[in-house]
């Protein structure tokens, strides 16, 4: 599913589970030994490790991986220890499991175990007598550990994941990673290599309509038998070339000495490999490779193809887990939130999505737990933020005074608040709520006009819109949940009349209450900026103009008016209201509520 990161932080992730499932390319080895660069600000006293933990396996990946599995769980580390030079990434199994029963495993010898399950069962008296030899004593202990949840606790093993080949072997049968990175440079990457990101993904295609397994194997031991006829029918020649040789070094050499040939062939090296399907495609009658066209063909393609993985049926193969950053790239809007689909319904499948986005196209509310925001603590270490509807629903109910509602009801309530608009907040450092496009062309003219947009833009503040003030808590939680500050801005209507008094109160009094602004009144009478919260009492035209005279104030409105064509409904236009604050800008009136409010907008006090 996809993911929302920010600020291109998310390299720390993708890097990791490249790392982890990196294994050799001609083009490409990258991750068989790491650099100094590598590690987090260079501190290579500390080993890069990098835990995976799979779920949900199979029967058969239960038995063939059984050795590390524990409650239904695998768990393996990458790690990587520097030597002075370089760290070699080799992978750990870790198991869940009883942390005095480590030892039994780690004995080599019977007798050796035998002596430490009699220790054991000092300590554990459930444990059964020993029987008849030590896999009996093993199944003993793993029926303990899975009665016992409560004890188990992760323990690493000392010797490799089944030795350094194996074990991605073993991970192979049952997981194929595929990773499409941002851009593609082909002398690099290799589009129509065989181990390239789109021949996996198109092999995988070509499997779920046609396998040639079967047909393979029986025609290479046809040609096998027919390849060991052909040969034994010349054995005479070997035969006679043989004689002349033995006969010449005996007669040059030792008389005694002897010869024999024989036709010398590797069944295992005898291979007929399955074919390739490979692809040409162009436009105005222009068909060649994939890697001499644009990026945009190229992706468009790749989208195409991964939609034709989603219409499949691909259960019989391993599990596709596909890494794509910045998806969006190449793409027009329609093309992006097509993809976006696309993924979605990909991950539904067979398959595992992670998405290293910088478009809201990739973020809606159906998915939203799926969405890990990558932020950096106080050390600049990169951790990811999420949140469930749970979580949400219940945050919500304390703001309201309400019950909370279920879970799947805040799904639907999320999903058409992530419009793109809105879910720009997931790519922003700081953000400002304001209800409506007004609030927002204000206070973006103003930081301008008054030369603070260099703090504005390198804080990373955004100020979005949200269609309303009844709409401004669900987003401000979210943000909140996901560790963004937010600063809320509205206008708390008191002049508003008697009909929609009751519905200004409960607004005002939930959005207050998320700010935890003990003791402000739900209609203010004076305009109110604290450290998440710019509350105006009735609007923010009648607050920020406040000083200046209604003549003045007409007049330049009217000035205004004049720039924009005199078109009709500007009280709220964008480009009128700037017109407006230049004329404020210019004519030196008094602004200082605005001033205060941007100057706080832009500050670190929130």
């Amino acid at each position: 599913m996809p993911c929302g990161f920010k600020r291109g932080w998310e390299i720390y992730y993708t890097h990791g589970i490249k790392c982890f499932f990196w294994k050799p390319r001609k083009f490409n080895n990258r991750y068989k030994k790491l650099s100094e660069e590598d590690f987090f600000k260079k501190d290579t006293k500390k080993p890069i490790e990098i835990k995976v933990t799979f779920t949900d396996l199979s029967p058969d990946a239960i038995e063939d991986l059984g050795h590390y599995v524990r409650d239904g769980k695998l768990i393996v580390t990458a790690r990587a220890e520097f030597n002075g030079d370089t760290a070699e990434v080799k992978q750990y199994g870790t198991r869940l499991g009883i942390k005095a029963f480590a030892p039994f495993f780690d004995a080599s010898k019977v007798a050796e175990q035998k002596s430490i399950y009699k220790d054991l069962q000092n300590k554990f008296s459930d444990l059964p007598n020993w029987t008849t030899s030590s896999a009996k004593a093993e199944e003993a202990i793993h029926e303990y550990e899975n009665t016992h949840k409560e004890l188990l606790t992760e323990i690493k093993s000392f010797s490799q994941f089944y030795g350094a080949a194996k074990g991605a072997g073993k991970l192979e049968k049952y997981i194929q990673w595929v990773y499409v990175p941002a851009v593609k440079d082909a002398s690099t990457e290799e589009l129509e290599g065989k181990n390239s990101a789109v021949s996996r993904l198109l092999a995988r295609a070509v499997r779920s309509k046609v396998t040639f397994d079967e047909k393979i194997a029986t025609l290479r031991s046809k040609t096998l038998e027919e390849y060991k006829t052909l040969i034994a029918s010349e054995n005479g020649a070997l035969e006679e070339l043989s004689s002349s040789l033995e006969a010449r070094l005996q007669s040059w050499g030792n008389p005694r000495a002897r010869i024999q040939m024989d036709w010398s062939h590797d069944e295992g090296k005898f291979k007929i490999e399955e074919p390739m399907a490979k692809v040409s495609t162009g436009e105005q009658g222009f068909l060649g490779s994939i890697s001499r066209l644009g990026h945009g063909l190229q992706r468009s393609y790749l989208i195409s193809l991964l939609h034709e993985l989603a219409s499949l049926n691909d259960e019989g193969q391993a599990t596709l887990v596909l890494g794509i950053e910045e998806p969006e790239l190449y793409q027009h809007p329609p093309q992006a939130r097509h993809l976006s689909h696309v993924l979605q319904e990909l991950s539904g499948k067979n398959s595992q999505i992670i998405a290293a986005t910088h478009s809201p196209y990739f973020v809606d509310g159906k998915g939203f737990e799926t969405v890990r925001l990558i932020r950096r603590n106080e050390e600049d270490q990169a951790y990811a933020c999420s949140t469930t509807f749970e979580d949400l629903a219940n945050d919500e109910g304390e703001y309201t005074g309400k019950a909370p509602i279920k879970p799947t009801g805040m799904r639907a309530n999320l999903d058409p608040l992530m419009q793109p608009m809105i879910a720009e907040m997931l790519f922003t450092d700081k953000l400002v709520l304001v209800e409506g496009l007004e609030d927002r062309s204000i206070l973006s003219s103003w930081i301008v006009i008054r030369g603070m947009e260099k703090r504005f833009r390198e804080k990373g503040i955004s100020i979005i819109p949200v269609n309303g003030k009844s709409y401004l808590l669900r987003p401000a939680i979210v943000a909140s949940r996901l560790e963004i500050p937010v600063l809320m801005v509205f206008d708390a209507d008191g002049d508003c009349d008697e009909n929609n008094l009751v519905n200004n109160r409960v607004d005002n009094s939930r959005n207050i209450k998320w700010s935890g602004g003990e003791g402000i009144d739900d209609f203010p009478t004076t305009d109110h900026i604290s450290s998440n919260l710019i509350v105006w009492p009735n609007n923010i035209q009648s607050s920020v103009f406040s000083a200046i005279s209604k003549d003045v104030l007409e007049a330049a409105k009217d000035k205004a008016r004049e720039a924009c064509g005199h078109i009709k409904s500007l009280d709220k236009n964008s480009v009128w209201l700037h017109e407006v604050l230049c004329i404020a800008d210019e004519e030196k009136w008094d602004m200082s509520i605005l001033d205060t409010a941007c100057e706080h907008i832009c500050s670190d006090k929130w």
